[in-house]
Protein backbone atom coordinates (compact mmCIF):
# COMPACT_ATOMS: atom_id res chain seq x y z
CA UNK A 1 0.00 0.00 0.00
CA UNK A 2 1.29 3.55 -0.87
CA UNK A 3 0.25 6.96 -0.25
CA UNK A 4 0.69 10.13 -1.60
CA UNK A 5 -0.18 13.68 -0.60
CA UNK A 6 -0.40 16.79 -2.96
CA UNK A 7 -0.59 20.47 -1.46
CA UNK A 8 -2.30 23.08 -3.43
CA UNK A 9 -1.50 26.60 -3.17
CA UNK A 10 -4.13 28.71 -4.45
CA UNK A 11 -3.89 33.05 -4.30
CA UNK A 12 -7.17 34.61 -4.90
CA UNK A 13 -7.94 38.55 -5.62
CA UNK A 14 -11.44 39.70 -5.16
CA UNK A 15 -12.46 41.39 -8.25
CA UNK A 16 -15.40 43.24 -8.69
CA UNK A 17 -18.16 43.71 -11.28
CA UNK A 18 -17.61 47.78 -10.88
CA UNK A 19 -13.79 47.32 -10.91
CA UNK A 20 -14.38 45.21 -14.15
CA UNK A 21 -16.49 47.74 -15.96
CA UNK A 22 -14.31 50.44 -14.96
CA UNK A 23 -11.29 48.49 -16.22
CA UNK A 24 -13.24 47.77 -19.28
CA UNK A 25 -13.99 51.57 -19.67
CA UNK A 26 -10.10 52.49 -19.69
CA UNK A 27 -8.63 49.97 -21.83
CA UNK A 28 -8.87 51.41 -24.75
CA UNK A 29 -6.72 54.90 -23.56
CA UNK A 30 -3.79 52.19 -21.55
CA UNK A 31 -3.48 49.59 -24.65
CA UNK A 32 -1.07 51.61 -26.36
CA UNK A 33 1.14 52.65 -23.51
CA UNK A 34 1.07 49.08 -21.84
CA UNK A 35 2.14 47.80 -25.00
CA UNK A 36 5.11 50.72 -25.14
CA UNK A 37 5.96 49.69 -21.39
CA UNK A 38 5.60 45.45 -22.35
CA UNK A 39 8.35 46.35 -25.60
CA UNK A 40 10.87 48.48 -23.13
CA UNK A 41 10.20 45.69 -20.56
CA UNK A 42 11.14 43.33 -23.14
CA UNK A 43 13.94 45.10 -24.47
CA UNK A 44 15.58 45.90 -21.36
CA UNK A 45 15.84 42.46 -20.22
CA UNK A 46 17.64 41.42 -23.48
CA UNK A 47 19.93 44.60 -23.31
CA UNK A 48 19.15 46.16 -26.57
CA UNK A 49 17.00 49.25 -25.06
CA UNK A 50 19.21 51.88 -25.57
CA UNK A 51 20.45 52.94 -29.23
CA UNK A 52 23.72 54.14 -29.49
CA UNK A 53 24.11 57.44 -28.52
CA UNK A 54 20.88 57.30 -26.93
CA UNK A 55 21.14 55.54 -23.03
CA UNK A 56 18.89 57.78 -21.21
CA UNK A 57 15.61 55.09 -21.49
CA UNK A 58 18.02 52.29 -20.63
CA UNK A 59 19.14 54.32 -17.01
CA UNK A 60 15.73 54.92 -16.03
CA UNK A 61 15.11 52.06 -13.26
CA UNK A 62 12.89 49.18 -13.93
CA UNK A 63 10.84 49.90 -10.53
CA UNK A 64 10.73 53.69 -12.31
CA UNK A 65 8.89 52.44 -15.41
CA UNK A 66 6.86 50.64 -13.79
CA UNK A 67 5.47 53.20 -10.61
CA UNK A 68 4.74 55.16 -13.79
CA UNK A 69 2.46 52.59 -15.82
CA UNK A 70 1.06 51.81 -12.40
CA UNK A 71 0.01 55.41 -11.61
CA UNK A 72 -1.13 56.06 -15.27
CA UNK A 73 -3.43 53.06 -14.83
CA UNK A 74 -5.23 54.52 -11.88
CA UNK A 75 -5.88 57.48 -13.44
CA UNK A 76 -7.46 56.12 -16.35
CA UNK A 77 -9.71 54.22 -14.21
CA UNK A 78 -10.53 57.18 -12.09
CA UNK A 79 -11.41 59.01 -15.52
CA UNK A 80 -13.36 55.83 -16.43
CA UNK A 81 -14.99 56.12 -12.81
CA UNK A 82 -16.15 59.29 -13.24
CA UNK A 83 -17.43 58.94 -17.01
CA UNK A 84 -19.22 56.18 -15.66
CA UNK A 85 -20.73 58.15 -12.93
CA UNK A 86 -21.76 61.35 -15.01
CA UNK A 87 -23.45 59.06 -17.64
CA UNK A 88 -25.42 57.31 -15.06
CA UNK A 89 -26.34 60.22 -12.84
CA UNK A 90 -26.80 62.82 -16.12
CA UNK A 91 -30.11 60.82 -16.52
CA UNK A 92 -33.23 61.90 -14.96
CA UNK A 93 -33.24 61.60 -11.48
CA UNK A 94 -34.55 62.34 -8.19
CA UNK A 95 -35.45 65.42 -8.04
CA UNK A 96 -35.19 67.35 -11.17
CA UNK A 97 -38.42 68.11 -13.34
CA UNK A 98 -36.59 66.63 -16.72
CA UNK A 99 -34.13 65.39 -18.29
CA UNK A 100 -32.17 68.71 -18.67
CA UNK A 101 -32.01 69.64 -14.69
CA UNK A 102 -29.99 71.47 -12.68
CA UNK A 103 -27.41 69.23 -12.46
CA UNK A 104 -27.00 67.79 -15.98
CA UNK A 105 -23.71 69.85 -16.90
CA UNK A 106 -22.24 69.79 -13.03
CA UNK A 107 -19.25 68.37 -12.71
CA UNK A 108 -19.09 65.42 -10.82
CA UNK A 109 -16.95 65.71 -7.16
CA UNK A 110 -15.86 62.71 -4.97
CA UNK A 111 -16.19 62.26 -1.26
CA UNK A 112 -14.45 58.61 -0.38
CA UNK A 113 -16.30 56.13 -3.36
CA UNK A 114 -19.07 58.15 -3.43
CA UNK A 115 -19.94 60.62 -6.33
CA UNK A 116 -21.28 63.81 -5.94
CA UNK A 117 -23.09 64.94 -8.41
CA UNK A 118 -24.61 67.91 -7.54
CA UNK A 119 -26.11 69.72 -4.23
CA UNK A 120 -29.67 69.34 -5.48
CA UNK A 121 -31.70 69.99 -2.50
CA UNK A 122 -35.73 69.73 -3.06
Amino acid sequence: MSCTTDTYFVYGITVTHESLVYAAMAYPNLEGPFRFFHLMRNRARRGVLARPGDSMAARVPVELRDEIGRELAAKEVWAAKSRFAKEQLSSKHEGCDDYDCCCHDSEITWQGNAAVYCNFTA
